[in-house]
């Protein structure tokens, strides 16, 4: 039984990093076309990334259990 919830935990984590991908590769995209540096720039970050953590929460939760 040690085996098979290592394994889950494995599986839980390797969903839980491939969701995190998924969601941030927009920002990360910003991020290096250097959207986020200018006026206001802190501000649209911040803000994305609450975006991200509301849908990682919410898509998670959905997906891991």
């Amino acid at each position: 039984e040690a085996i098979n919830r290592w394994d889950n935990e494995k599986a839980s984590e390797a969903k839980c990093e491939s969701l995190m991908s998924v969601l941030s590769d927009p920002m990360t995209e910003r991020i290096n076309e250097g959207f986020y540096a200018k006026p206001g720039g802190y501000n649209l970050i911040c803000q994305d990334l609450k975006d991200i953590v509301i849908q990682y929460n919410t898509l998670a939760c959905k997906e891991v259990k």
